[in-house]
């Protein structure tokens, strides 16, 4: 399993494969001091379906000294 960068890339160019249809929107984000948090809508996330309404999600990121994302 790829971790990191490659890992989040390998994991939604997998996603992307099965489902073509795929779209992230991103609502807002919101950092404070090591943490960001992201605010996201994914459609067809889990199908191809075209009236997929998709799935709100929050993602939260804390960040070391030098940028890198050390806990997601």
């Amino acid at each position: 399993m790829s971790t990191g960068e490659d890992g989040t890339g390998l994991a939604f160019e997998d996603r992307l494969n099965n489902f073509p249809n795929m779209s992230v929107e991103v609502y807002q984000i919101i950092a404070i001091d090591n943490y960001v948090w992201v605010h996201v809508k994914f459609k067809n996330f889990y199908s191809n379906n075209v009236a997929d309404l998709g799935v709100a999600g929050v993602d939260i990121f804390k960040f070391n000294e030098e940028g890198k994302i050390t806990d997601h």
